[in-house]
């Protein structure tokens, strides 16, 4: 599928600007502009797609994974609640907790 292969490369090319540079010392997503856009962009994405993002970014970047994955997760309710997902990805949101009572505090 053309569209899910754009996802993918525009997916590839963000990794590659993370490989790039360096994350954040704290390794607060909220503390990076970086984190918070790849965490959107990836939200954003549906999740077949993300997953394979999620794969890259392992491999390729593995000292940012868990900082994109803590912003990606932050990202995912605002953007159900606004009605900015994919009526699928919704679904998923849905059952999606963040642990412990935790709230996210990310998007504004």
């Amino acid at each position: 599928m053309f569209g899910e292969e754009l996802m993918i490369g525009t997916a590839e090319h963000m990794i590659v600007d993370l490989v790039a540079s360096a994350p954040p010392e704290d390794h607060d997503p909220h503390s990076s502009r970086k984190a918070q856009l790849a965490g959107r962009f990836l939200a954003r994405l549906p999740s077949g797609v993300r997953e394979k993002a999620y794969e890259t970014l392992a491999r390729s970047a593995p000292e940012w994974y868990p900082i994109i994955k803590a912003s990606t997760l932050s990202w995912l309710p605002h953007l159900a609640h606004n009605n900015l997902l994919l009526s699928s990805q919704n679904e998923i949101v849905e059952g999606l907790t963040l642990g412990s009572g935790q709230h996210s505090t990310l998007p504004e």
